[in-house]
């Protein structure tokens, strides 16, 4: 939302959300869509391009308001492509090749001899 003054009064103008992106164009990546999270953002979207309120779209979803906001948020901020977790890459391993090979001989060895 953005204001604009004018003659001693406030005008505000409402932004599009995503001015560039069809509803249909929602539509039809939401029906193609496997991941489910990535589906239920689709569909925040979708019900915030028809202008619902974000308190409604969480009831409607049956999810909390700030995980909506934040989907939306991510949305507007990084566009689409955001509908999907970015992949930590995690804790990195603290043992060599070599020991690593030691430890899966060991298991292989146990296995066998079980």
């Amino acid at each position: 939302r953005q204001s604009y003054i004018g003659d001693s009064f406030i005008i505000h103008v409402k932004k599009k959300f995503l001015p560039n992106i069809s509803k249909n164009r929602l539509r039809k990546m939401e029906k193609k869509e496997k991941d489910p999270k990535a589906k239920m953002i689709l569909l925040a979207c979708i019900a915030k391009k028809e202008e619902m309120k974000l308190k409604d779209i969480a009831q409607t979803l049956n999810t909390p308001y700030n995980t909506v906001r934040g989907w939306i948020n991510r949305v507007l901020k990084d566009g689409l492509k955001r509908r999907h977790d970015i992949k930590n890459k995690g804790v990195k391993c603290k043992l060599d090749k070599k020991q690593i090979r030691k430890l899966v001989l060991v298991h292989v060895i146990k296995l066998i001899c079980a």
